[in-house]
Protein backbone atom coordinates (compact mmCIF):
# COMPACT_ATOMS: atom_id res chain seq x y z
CA UNK A 1 0.00 0.00 0.00
CA UNK A 2 3.25 2.60 -0.23
CA UNK A 3 1.91 3.85 -3.01
CA UNK A 4 2.04 7.62 -4.56
CA UNK A 5 -0.18 9.97 -5.82
CA UNK A 6 -0.13 13.42 -6.60
CA UNK A 7 -0.39 14.55 -3.39
CA UNK A 8 3.03 13.46 -2.51
CA UNK A 9 4.19 15.11 -5.83
CA UNK A 10 2.70 18.45 -5.30
CA UNK A 11 4.30 18.58 -1.78
CA UNK A 12 7.47 17.63 -2.72
CA UNK A 13 7.24 20.58 -5.43
CA UNK A 14 5.46 23.38 -3.06
CA UNK A 15 8.56 22.32 -0.38
CA UNK A 16 11.32 22.87 -2.62
CA UNK A 17 9.85 26.17 -4.25
CA UNK A 18 10.06 27.73 -0.55
CA UNK A 19 13.10 25.90 0.77
CA UNK A 20 16.84 25.98 1.01
CA UNK A 21 18.80 24.01 -1.08
CA UNK A 22 20.02 22.56 1.98
CA UNK A 23 16.88 20.87 3.06
CA UNK A 24 16.56 18.69 -0.24
CA UNK A 25 17.53 16.02 1.48
CA UNK A 26 14.96 16.46 4.15
CA UNK A 27 12.47 17.16 1.82
CA UNK A 28 12.75 13.67 -0.35
CA UNK A 29 13.51 11.37 2.70
CA UNK A 30 10.63 13.10 4.84
CA UNK A 31 8.32 12.51 1.75
CA UNK A 32 9.01 9.34 0.36
CA UNK A 33 11.43 7.50 2.47
CA UNK A 34 10.00 8.34 6.43
CA UNK A 35 7.16 5.81 6.00
CA UNK A 36 9.72 2.88 5.54
CA UNK A 37 11.16 1.04 8.35
CA UNK A 38 14.89 0.87 8.83
CA UNK A 39 16.10 -1.44 5.75
CA UNK A 40 14.01 -0.18 3.48
CA UNK A 41 14.85 3.72 3.90
CA UNK A 42 18.32 2.34 4.06
CA UNK A 43 17.99 1.28 0.49
CA UNK A 44 16.39 4.49 -0.51
CA UNK A 45 18.89 6.36 0.23
CA UNK A 46 21.81 3.92 -1.01
CA UNK A 47 20.10 4.85 -4.22
CA UNK A 48 19.24 8.21 -3.92
CA UNK A 49 23.06 8.45 -3.35
CA UNK A 50 23.90 6.52 -7.13
CA UNK A 51 22.52 9.27 -8.43
CA UNK A 52 25.39 11.89 -9.49
CA UNK A 53 22.20 15.12 -8.21
CA UNK A 54 21.98 13.37 -4.98
CA UNK A 55 25.31 11.93 -4.41
CA UNK A 56 26.59 15.11 -2.17
CA UNK A 57 23.36 15.89 -0.75
CA UNK A 58 23.09 15.02 3.54
CA UNK A 59 20.46 15.31 5.86
CA UNK A 60 20.24 19.02 7.62
CA UNK A 61 21.26 18.30 11.88
CA UNK A 62 18.14 18.27 13.70
CA UNK A 63 18.24 20.68 16.99
CA UNK A 64 15.37 20.01 19.80
CA UNK A 65 15.31 23.48 21.23
CA UNK A 66 12.92 23.71 24.07
CA UNK A 67 11.81 20.42 23.33
CA UNK A 68 10.28 18.28 26.61
CA UNK A 69 13.54 16.70 27.84
CA UNK A 70 13.78 13.22 27.05
CA UNK A 71 16.53 10.63 26.03
CA UNK A 72 18.06 11.93 22.63
CA UNK A 73 18.54 9.51 19.98
CA UNK A 74 18.86 9.08 16.44
CA UNK A 75 15.32 7.33 15.81
CA UNK A 76 13.63 10.04 17.91
CA UNK A 77 15.35 12.95 15.69
CA UNK A 78 14.54 11.63 12.58
CA UNK A 79 10.95 11.15 13.29
CA UNK A 80 10.53 14.47 15.03
CA UNK A 81 12.42 16.46 12.21
CA UNK A 82 10.40 14.73 9.80
CA UNK A 83 6.99 15.95 12.05
CA UNK A 84 7.85 19.10 12.36
CA UNK A 85 8.44 19.69 8.49
CA UNK A 86 4.96 18.18 7.44
CA UNK A 87 3.38 20.07 9.96
CA UNK A 88 5.21 23.00 8.06
CA UNK A 89 3.51 22.51 5.07
CA UNK A 90 0.36 21.78 6.53
CA UNK A 91 0.26 18.61 6.09
CA UNK A 92 -1.38 15.73 8.75
CA UNK A 93 0.85 12.34 9.96
CA UNK A 94 0.64 9.31 11.12
CA UNK A 95 3.19 8.01 13.42
CA UNK A 96 3.50 4.32 13.32
CA UNK A 97 5.75 2.00 15.18
CA UNK A 98 5.88 -1.25 17.24
CA UNK A 99 4.22 -2.13 20.30
CA UNK A 100 5.95 -0.09 23.08
CA UNK A 101 7.85 2.15 20.99
CA UNK A 102 6.68 5.40 22.89
CA UNK A 103 4.32 6.42 19.81
CA UNK A 104 1.62 7.74 22.87
CA UNK A 105 4.46 10.02 25.03
CA UNK A 106 5.96 11.55 21.80
CA UNK A 107 2.28 12.52 19.82
CA UNK A 108 1.60 14.02 23.27
CA UNK A 109 4.74 15.90 23.96
CA UNK A 110 4.79 16.50 19.80
CA UNK A 111 1.12 18.37 20.50
CA UNK A 112 2.12 19.97 23.66
CA UNK A 113 5.23 21.58 22.31
CA UNK A 114 3.23 22.54 19.24
CA UNK A 115 -0.01 24.08 20.74
CA UNK A 116 2.46 25.81 23.62
CA UNK A 117 4.82 27.36 21.47
CA UNK A 118 1.67 28.99 19.82
CA UNK A 119 0.13 30.29 23.07
CA UNK A 120 3.57 31.20 24.68
CA UNK A 121 1.57 33.89 26.60
CA UNK A 122 -0.55 30.93 28.40
CA UNK A 123 0.71 28.67 31.01
CA UNK A 124 -2.43 26.03 30.19
CA UNK A 125 -0.90 22.98 28.53
CA UNK A 126 -3.40 22.91 26.08
CA UNK A 127 -4.69 19.10 24.97
CA UNK A 128 -6.43 18.21 22.38
CA UNK A 129 -6.50 14.44 22.60
CA UNK A 130 -8.19 11.24 21.85
CA UNK A 131 -7.51 7.36 22.63
CA UNK A 132 -9.53 5.88 19.22
CA UNK A 133 -11.26 2.49 20.41
CA UNK A 134 -13.85 0.50 18.52
CA UNK A 135 -16.47 2.73 20.77
CA UNK A 136 -15.01 5.97 19.75
CA UNK A 137 -18.05 7.70 17.68
CA UNK A 138 -18.10 10.58 15.06
CA UNK A 139 -19.38 12.49 17.51
CA UNK A 140 -16.56 11.64 20.39
CA UNK A 141 -14.48 13.94 17.80
CA UNK A 142 -17.57 16.16 15.49
CA UNK A 143 -19.24 17.24 18.59
CA UNK A 144 -23.19 16.68 19.39
CA UNK A 145 -26.18 18.05 20.77
CA UNK A 146 -26.61 18.43 24.69
CA UNK A 147 -28.68 19.69 27.26
CA UNK A 148 -29.01 23.64 27.44
CA UNK A 149 -27.20 24.92 30.19
CA UNK A 150 -27.90 28.41 29.91
CA UNK A 151 -31.80 27.69 30.61
CA UNK A 152 -33.56 30.49 32.31
CA UNK A 153 -36.95 31.47 32.38
CA UNK A 154 -36.46 35.31 31.69
CA UNK A 155 -35.24 34.42 28.49
CA UNK A 156 -38.23 33.87 25.49
CA UNK A 157 -36.26 32.25 23.32
CA UNK A 158 -35.31 29.27 25.50
CA UNK A 159 -33.75 26.50 23.70
CA UNK A 160 -33.69 23.07 25.61
CA UNK A 161 -30.56 21.47 23.29
CA UNK A 162 -27.44 23.36 21.77
CA UNK A 163 -24.52 22.14 20.04
CA UNK A 164 -20.80 21.81 22.14
CA UNK A 165 -17.94 21.56 19.68
CA UNK A 166 -15.86 18.34 20.18
CA UNK A 167 -12.47 18.48 20.78
CA UNK A 168 -11.45 18.02 16.76
CA UNK A 169 -13.24 20.81 15.91
CA UNK A 170 -11.83 23.13 18.74
CA UNK A 171 -8.39 21.94 17.47
CA UNK A 172 -9.93 23.03 13.74
CA UNK A 173 -11.31 26.71 15.14
CA UNK A 174 -8.57 27.80 17.01
CA UNK A 175 -5.57 26.26 14.93
CA UNK A 176 -3.74 23.05 17.23
CA UNK A 177 -2.31 20.42 17.02
CA UNK A 178 -4.91 17.32 17.58
CA UNK A 179 -4.04 13.62 18.79
CA UNK A 180 -5.89 10.58 17.42
CA UNK A 181 -3.38 7.84 19.30
CA UNK A 182 -4.49 4.38 18.56
CA UNK A 183 -6.04 5.89 15.30
CA UNK A 184 -5.71 2.13 13.55
CA UNK A 185 -8.31 1.11 16.68
CA UNK A 186 -11.03 3.53 15.08
CA UNK A 187 -13.99 2.20 13.03
CA UNK A 188 -14.00 2.81 9.10
CA UNK A 189 -16.94 5.24 9.86
CA UNK A 190 -14.99 7.57 11.96
CA UNK A 191 -11.67 7.18 9.70
CA UNK A 192 -14.02 8.33 6.42
CA UNK A 193 -15.75 11.15 8.31
CA UNK A 194 -11.93 13.25 8.18
CA UNK A 195 -11.95 12.47 4.34
CA UNK A 196 -13.44 15.86 3.75
CA UNK A 197 -11.33 17.22 6.14
CA UNK A 198 -8.13 15.39 4.86
CA UNK A 199 -8.57 16.39 1.19
CA UNK A 200 -8.52 20.63 2.05
CA UNK A 201 -5.65 21.80 0.16
CA UNK A 202 -3.85 24.66 2.77
CA UNK A 203 -1.16 27.00 1.58
CA UNK A 204 0.59 30.01 2.77
CA UNK A 205 -0.37 32.33 -0.02
CA UNK A 206 -4.05 31.36 -0.42
CA UNK A 207 -6.61 34.02 0.81
CA UNK A 208 -9.42 31.95 0.62
CA UNK A 209 -10.88 29.96 3.79
CA UNK A 210 -10.98 26.21 3.98
CA UNK A 211 -14.21 24.95 5.14
CA UNK A 212 -14.95 21.81 7.19
CA UNK A 213 -18.66 21.25 6.79
CA UNK A 214 -20.40 19.70 9.78
CA UNK A 215 -23.86 18.29 8.58
CA UNK A 216 -24.27 17.03 11.82
CA UNK A 217 -25.14 20.83 13.17
CA UNK A 218 -27.61 22.57 10.35
CA UNK A 219 -27.79 25.46 12.68
CA UNK A 220 -24.05 26.34 12.01
CA UNK A 221 -22.12 23.93 9.29
CA UNK A 222 -19.13 25.79 8.08
CA UNK A 223 -16.49 25.79 10.26
CA UNK A 224 -13.45 27.65 9.42
CA UNK A 225 -9.86 25.89 9.30
CA UNK A 226 -7.47 27.70 10.83
CA UNK A 227 -3.77 27.56 8.75
CA UNK A 228 -2.26 26.59 12.17
CA UNK A 229 -4.33 22.97 12.77
CA UNK A 230 -2.48 19.67 12.15
CA UNK A 231 -3.62 16.31 13.03
CA UNK A 232 -1.30 13.84 14.21
CA UNK A 233 -2.35 9.95 14.89
CA UNK A 234 -0.36 7.20 16.14
CA UNK A 235 -0.73 4.12 14.57
CA UNK A 236 0.65 0.35 15.22
CA UNK A 237 2.58 -0.22 12.41
CA UNK A 238 1.72 -4.44 11.59
CA UNK A 239 -1.75 -2.35 11.42
CA UNK A 240 -1.28 -0.14 8.60
CA UNK A 241 -1.67 -2.69 5.89
CA UNK A 242 -5.06 -3.33 7.36
CA UNK A 243 -6.04 0.48 6.67
CA UNK A 244 -7.61 2.18 3.72
CA UNK A 245 -4.26 2.80 1.10
CA UNK A 246 -6.49 6.03 0.20
CA UNK A 247 -7.02 6.96 3.78
CA UNK A 248 -2.93 6.63 4.27
CA UNK A 249 -2.16 8.37 1.53
CA UNK A 250 -3.64 11.74 2.88
CA UNK A 251 -1.20 11.50 5.68
CA UNK A 252 2.51 11.95 5.88
CA UNK A 253 3.53 8.66 7.28
CA UNK A 254 6.65 8.60 9.51
CA UNK A 255 7.76 5.72 10.86
CA UNK A 256 9.77 5.66 14.82
CA UNK A 257 11.98 2.69 15.26
CA UNK A 258 13.25 1.58 17.90
CA UNK A 259 15.03 4.13 20.09
CA UNK A 260 17.21 1.79 21.86
CA UNK A 261 20.31 0.42 20.40
CA UNK A 262 23.24 -0.73 21.63
CA UNK A 263 25.03 1.95 21.68
CA UNK A 264 22.50 4.21 23.19
CA UNK A 265 22.38 2.11 26.49
CA UNK A 266 25.46 3.97 28.41
CA UNK A 267 24.01 6.97 27.90
CA UNK A 268 20.52 6.40 28.56
CA UNK A 269 21.58 5.07 32.31
CA UNK A 270 23.42 8.32 32.72
CA UNK A 271 20.19 10.52 31.87
CA UNK A 272 18.19 7.74 34.31
CA UNK A 273 20.92 8.58 36.90
CA UNK A 274 20.67 11.79 36.74
CA UNK A 275 17.40 12.20 37.02
CA UNK A 276 17.07 9.88 40.10
CA UNK A 277 19.82 11.77 41.73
Amino acid sequence: IQCFTIREIAATIKALKYEDTDEIYNIIMTIYGARYQKETKEKIEKLFKSYPSFKNLEPSPFSYGNFPKCFHNKSLANALQSIFFSFKYHRHVILAGSEGSGLTQIATWVANYYNNRKRRTSKKILKYFCICTKETQCSDLIGRYKPSQHLSTKDNNIELIEWVDGFLVKAIRGGFCAVLDNFDEAEAIVMERLNPLLDLAIDDNDKAENIFEIQENPKDPNVTVNKNFHLLCTCKIDNLTKMSPALINRFDVIVLENQIQNNDIKPLIQLLMEQAY
